[in-house]
């Protein structure tokens, strides 16, 4: 799939801009009504959608011509963070083949609406749990990173078979690969910061169960926005100092 020439269908549901808050806002008309909400991509279009209807169903009236809903944002769903010139798309909270291919898919139209000039960076961790076909489909997930300029992995899933697929097919680009999160978030930050006058779209993706890939934009964003971040909890930081321990 040629992620850079997008011609889907729900583009034309919604669009997006740039927000200095929300740094990307989702806009879309719902009975002559104007909605932005920070709650973006089609998924979620149709779960507003639907309470809206449902608010109509009890008589809450829409009186205005816009609404700007802001919502509180789970962590690791593809939340939005900028620093420098850089915005990065945090889904670190887990991760799946289609999942993993729909958020590629999400930064590659992100970029094609309102970051044309920005580089696309991935940071992918082990797709866990998938048995049998791990292999295969780390694999597959190959083919829709063909046109990612910088790549960087965690885990040995990553650079066992997506790694080497890549060689297979080719890919003459950047490719970094470490078993520590943290190592690959000061990698990327060094990275960042030599090309500070460049601007990029980082795509943060992976599944849980050790690895704690949010720890790669722990790194990078300052402390104040931690809290933004997936098992930020006490027991979870407990939890990763002692992983990182064996790292």
């Amino acid at each position: 799939t040629d992620y850079t020439e997008i011609a889907d269908e729900t583009e034309k549901n919604f669009d997006l801009q740039y927000d200095e808050t929300d740094i990307v806002k989702m806009k879309f008309h719902y009975h002559g009504k104007n909605i932005f909400l920070n709650l973006v991509w089609e998924d979620n279009l149709v779960y507003v959608k639907l309470g809206l209807d449902i608010a109509s169903d009890i008589w809450i009236e829409l009186s205005e011509e816009k609404y700007d809903f802001h919502f509180t944002l789970q962590p690791g769903r593809f939340s939005f963070f900028k620093k420098w010139n850089t915005i990065f798309i945090d889904s670190s909270y887990n991760a799946a083949p289609e999942s993993t291919k729909l958020a590629l898919k999400n930064t590659f139209l992100l970029q094609k609406k309102l970051f044309s000039d920005s580089k696309i960076i991935t940071v992918l961790g082990d797709m866990r749990e998938l048995g049998e076909i791990s292999e295969p489909a780390h694999r597959e997930l190959a083919n829709h990173l063909l046109k990612v300029p910088t790549i960087y992995t965690v885990w040995p899933q990553m650079y066992e078979y997506l790694v080497n697929e890549l060689k297979i097919l080719n890919y003459k680009w950047d490719i970094t690969s470490s078993l520590s999160s943290r190592e690959i978030g000061k990698k990327l930050k060094k990275y960042l910061e030599k090309h500070r006058g460049e601007t990029f779209l980082v795509l943060v993706k992976w599944s849980q169960n050790t690895i704690f890939c949010e720890e790669i934009l722990a790194v990078i964003l300052p402390k104040s926005e931690h809290k933004k971040l997936p098992r930020q909890s006490e027991s979870w930081k407990a939890k990763k100092e002692d992983f990182f321990k064996g790292v």
